[in-house]
């Protein structure tokens, strides 16, 4: 889509609609954007509204909630890069991660090195608790190594994938939980990559 460029205020208005669709399910009317965005006047909402919809970042659809925010807006508006969250990574005993993409989160390129290359995975069990919880996102940058205390997404001989703390001493190198109640794993691994961050709940928690 070769749209025109957004001012600030329309970015903000554009990513509360995608953020209110992602939530909602739906999107959002004139008058749960002034919610979202602290504004108390719907025409300057309108306004903002009908620029994205003249520069072909917004889709008119019938009904009161008549907002539809386009696909492609979603990926490029605002340097928006949408990244698959690829199942579920067990902060726990090591075990299979499924691959099956349950959805996706929207990072602004800008602040995201390695947009293309990064993936995220949903965590499962409590070995990273308090750092860590079960439906938590962590954004992951692939990689094959890592620095002492990095937090790493990592393959076992046995082909379990975990998340844990790298820990390296120059003499051995070992995965440490979080949670003092679970061992090091100390056998082979294969560092799959580094967490580059870290979001709340999906879906959010209610």
């Amino acid at each position: 889509m070769d749209s025109k460029p957004l001012t600030d205020r329309e970015r903000d208005v554009l990513k509360a609609i995608v953020d209110f669709l992602e939530a909602a399910g739906f999107p959002p009317s004139l008058r749960d954007l002034c919610r979202k965005l602290k504004l108390s006047s719907k025409n300057s909402v309108h306004i903002h509204v009908q620029n994205l919809i003249k520069k072909g970042y917004l889709a008119r659809k019938k009904g009161s909630r008549i907002l539809e925010a386009a696909q492609a807006a979603m990926e490029t508006a605002g340097g928006l890069i949408q990244v698959p969250i690829l199942g579920r990574v067990p902060a726990g005993p090591p075990n299979l991660a499924v691959q099956d993409i349950e959805g996706y989160i929207k990072l602004d390129r800008n602040t995201i090195k390695g947009g293309k290359d990064l993936f995220a995975l949903k965590v499962k069990g409590d070995s990273m608790e308090p750092e860590l919880f079960a439906d938590d996102i962590v954004l992951v940058k692939p990689a094959q190594t890592a620095n002492n205390r990095e937090r790493v997404v990592a393959r076992t001989e046995e082909g379990g994938v975990t998340l844990k703390i790298f820990r390296d001493n120059g003499k051995e190198a070992w995965l440490e939980a979080v949670n003092p109640k679970y061992k090091p794993i100390k056998e082979p691994v294969e560092i799959i990559g580094r967490i580059a961050g870290v979001f709340g709940s999906y879906p959010p928690r209610k």
